[in-house]
């Protein structure tokens, strides 16, 4: 099997929809010398975070353990704080969507512009339910993790350096963290070349292990047990200079994190700061929001600037403001302090989009992406948006990209990349899509890495949205970004591709 990278649950799995669609939603900002944040009102339905959280901080263990295989771990049912709709699903709602591109031949895509993999080799194998694979890339490693729970690292020939090895086993007995509830994250960390391995545990706990050298074959590790509060379901981390930041679920709620990075690289005590928001109350029988925390591609941004959490909301999903729309949220950080200031600062309203409700054959919200030769279907997460939630700076612009799949008509199963701005105000984001006509097709979303490398070059991309809604296309790319209107500091408008 090649080795791929997952950022959602991959096995909670059901069905929906004859057709694939890709809605693209593009946003840019310009950023203008001088400014900081977005000092435009606050919509009327803006809500605050909850009260900040400063946890003291916590003393790492300092281990080097064995990197010889180990044998898997009994399968496990991972523990979830996800409250699924306790009615069906409604009936799906198909919006139409002018850049739809559903009659374009398949052979566009599939033949002689992608070249097949450099390395293809199996990775680790899991029957835990879910098995939630993640994996991420480094200068010299891959490393893969899954329920319940192991990592393997591997150099980029395919070779195993280390493991598998069970995540818990870090751990010295009767530590929680050696419980292995599940649900991990691996994040390269390209500024310290360093990693970050993850997993909750109940009732209340992050178990984080941070490579001591850039080497994660090397069994060296520092260890931190965080004490949540609440049961942090869903994590999903970002890289940014001053902490690693992270989302999770913690019903009502969604929880807001920012770890001392500068101490958890040193090996030193580290704590964390928290807010919360609500997860909003959708309508009956669909289920509610996530948000997803910044994480750093490239060069570092310019000087004091924050992170950025962005959620999707789907009208469906706020039975109080039955908009679509796109929150993008700043998190500023100061360790020196200990605050931790977590607003809304612009608010995004793309082309009208629903999630996919699901409930294909009846079995509920799981039950949504069809599968080929059986009735078992694969659930969507058509509510959240998909880790990452990618930054990059160009100097002059900012970006941020990141996917999620939706309903569109004429097709059920569709990504979005979206872009949102930084800091400077939007004036309008654009949306688009790309679909196609064979029965039961549904992927993960196109890859959203070279639309933030190709940012305002328009020859990276098959096609461009405006404002109005006309396209252009160019000959090159099967992969599209969308052409926006972005207002600068002075009032004046440009827009990118």
């Amino acid at each position: 099997m090649a080795i791929t990278r997952h950022g959602r649950r991959s096995s909670r799995h059901r069905t929906v929809g004859t057709r694939l669609t890709v809605l693209s939603v593009a946003v840019a900002s310009l950023l203008a010398a001088g400014l900081v944040g977005f000092t435009g009102p606050r919509p009327a339905y803006a809500q605050g975070a909850g009260p900040i959280v400063v946890a003291p901080p916590v003393a790492p263990l300092a281990v080097t353990v064995s990197t010889s295989p180990e044998p898997p771990p009994a399968p496990t049912v991972v523990p979830e704080g996800e409250p699924l709709p306790a009615v069906a699903p409604p009936a799906p709602v198909l919006l139409p969507d002018p850049g739809a591109q559903v009659a374009e031949p398949l052979t566009l895509e599939a033949i002689g512009l992608m070249s097949g993999p450099i390395v293809n080799f199996a990775g680790l194998a899991s029957g835990s339910q879910p098995p939630d694979v993640t994996g991420a890339v480094g200068r010299n490693h891959f490393v893969e993790m899954l329920n319940s729970t192991q990592f393997q690292v591997w150099n980029k020939q395919g070779t195993s350096l280390a493991g598998p090895t069970t995540f818990g086993n870090l751990w010295p007995g009767g530590s929680i963290c050696r419980s292995n509830a599940g649900d991990p994250i691996v994040v390269y960390d390209h500024l310290a070349d360093r990693w970050l391995l993850s997993q909750f545990a109940n009732p209340n706990q992050m178990c984080v292990a941070i490579s001591q050298t850039p080497n994660p074959a090397a069994g060296t590790w520092f260890l931190y047990t965080f004490n949540t509060g609440t049961f942090p379901d869903y994590p999903k981390f970002g890289v940014w200079p001053d902490g690693y930041y992270m989302s999770s679920y913690e019903s009502p709620n969604l929880g807001i994190y920012v770890f001392d990075r500068a101490n958890m690289l040193l090996g030193n005590a580290a704590g964390f700061m928290k807010t919360t928001i609500s997860v909003l109350t959708p309508n009956a029988g669909v289920r509610d929001t996530r948000i997803l925390p910044g994480n750093l591609v490239g060069s570092p941004p310019p000087d004091s600037t924050p992170n950025y959490f962005v959620r999707s909301v789907d009208d469906q999903q706020d039975t109080s403001n039955a908009t679509d729309r796109i929150e993008v949220y700043e998190a500023r950080t100061d360790w020196v302090n200990a605050t931790f200031n977590f607003v809304l600062v612009n608010t995004l309203t793309p082309a009208a989009f629903n999630i996919m409700v699901c409930n294909r054959n009846g079995a509920g919200t799981r039950d949504c992406i069809p599968q080929p030769n059986t009735t078992a279907t694969v659930d969507a997460l058509s509510n959240r948006p998909m880790m990452q939630l990618n930054y990059r700076t160009f100097g002059a612009s900012q970006s941020l990209v990141v996917n999620q799949t939706i309903n569109v008509a004429g097709a059920l199963g569709n990504a979005i990349p979206f872009a949102p701005a930084k800091r400077s105000p939007v004036a309008a984001g654009a949306s688009g899509s790309r679909g196609r006509t064979l029965p039961s097709r549904w992927r993960r979303p196109p890859r959203t890495s070279c639309c933030i490398a190709g940012w305002g070059a328009p020859r990276r991309t098959r096609s461009a949205t405006s404002p109005s809604g006309t396209t252009s296309r160019t000959a090159t790319t099967p992969i599209r970004c969308s052409r926006v209107s972005v207002t600068r500091a002075d009032g004046s408008t440009t827009c990118r591709t």
